[in-house]
């Protein structure tokens, strides 16, 4: 029983000198949570980019198997024309 509790003690005593480093520097701490922040964002961005693509992807095939939705088709093609007139 002896054993594990100097393992303890001794586990404890390496987080807390692990994690001392960051208390006497207060950049230390902004600059981890700056990278932290930024990589999750990163990833968010990423991994939502991915989502739509499948989702567009995955509806486009549904849409395209049932014959796909010519209401949406002629309001496209008006859409287009309206804009090739304000060109000219």
């Amino acid at each position: 029983m002896k054993e594990k509790e100097k393992n303890g003690a001794l586990k404890l005593a390496q987080v807390i000198e692990r994690y001392g480093v960051y208390f006497k520097n207060p950049w230390k701490i902004f600059w981890t949570n700056f990278l932290r922040g930024v990589a999750w964002g990163f990833g968010t961005v990423i991994g939502m980019t991915i989502l739509t693509v499948i989702f567009v992807s995955l509806v486009s095939y549904l849409i395209n198997l049932f014959g796909g939705l010519p209401v949406i088709g002629k309001l496209i093609s008006r859409f287009g024309d309206y804009i090739t007139g304000i060109k000219r």
